[in-house]
């Protein structure tokens, strides 16, 4: 009584009570590591997002364009949500990292609801809402804009699934994910936009999203050791899952 305390009892003893919360930065090699596949994981997404709307002015013209620019801007809101439920369970992880299978599948299923009510409402409000506009806008854009407002459901899972790769330490498995996505949408958006203008563009975003959402979700359930559910982030510093949180 009244010694000092085990030196087990000191280390525990962390600010705000959170394990590893004073735990040192990965190694810079590591670091570097993490911030490059980090980066390699957008480059492709950002790179398609910002040519296709090339794409359509040389198969469409600027007008179309137009409309593609209010539609994306209007979906777009809808694609980012569920990065902001993949950055609060990423940082669940380096916090309390037992378990974080569960709290991805019950954030995936959170995310699918919040963005299905959110992509119906918009479905449904397409047409007024462009009307205000402009009344150019709604026959093609109208139809655009619903369908890229439902590709953002099947994006839930690819985020998450983002989310479960880097948390697993498997960045190359997240630059995947994302590369197939987007180079999946531009493939279809060249093939279905000169015959079928805007409306083939939208196709392209739900059925690439669709299909590559279909094949992660049947890869996952198939995965060797599915039942060892325990992120390897648990035995990383804590540093690290930071670095993991997606853009």
């Amino acid at each position: 009584a009244g010694g000092r305390p085990a030196r087990g009892a000191q280390a525990d003893r962390r600010p705000g009570g959170v394990p590893g919360a004073d735990a040192a930065l990965p190694p810079v090699r590591r670091l570097a590591g993490l911030v490059l596949t980090g980066a390699a994981a957008n480059v492709v997404g950002t790179l398609v997002v910002g040519l296709m709307p090339l794409v359509v002015t040389a198969h469409l013209g600027p007008a179309a364009t137009a409309g593609y620019q209010l539609a994306w801007s209007a979906a777009y809101v809808l694609f980012l949500a569920p990065r902001y439920v993949a950055q609060a369970v990423l940082a669940r992880a380096g916090a309390a990292p037992g378990g974080l299978d569960q709290v991805l599948r019950a954030a995936l299923r959170g995310a699918l609801a919040l963005v299905a009510a959110a992509a119906a409402v918009a479905a449904a409000v397409a047409g007024p809402v462009l009307d205000l506009v402009g009344g150019s806008y709604r026959q093609d854009t109208a139809g655009l804009l619903r369908l890229m407002a439902l590709a953002a459901v099947p994006h839930c899972v690819l985020v998450l699934a983002g989310a479960w790769a880097r948390a697993h330490q498997r960045p190359g498995w997240a630059v995947a994910v994302t590369s197939v996505e987007h180079l999946t949408v531009m493939a279809l958006a060249l093939v279905l936009l000169p015959g079928q203008g805007l409306a083939g563009v939208g196709w392209a975003w739900l059925i690439g999203e669709g299909v590559v959402a279909a094949v992660v979700l049947v890869a996952y359930r198939r995965r060797p050791g599915r039942r060892d559910t325990g992120p390897v982030v648990a035995r990383r510093a804590a540093g690290e899952s930071i670095l993991s949180v997606p853009n």
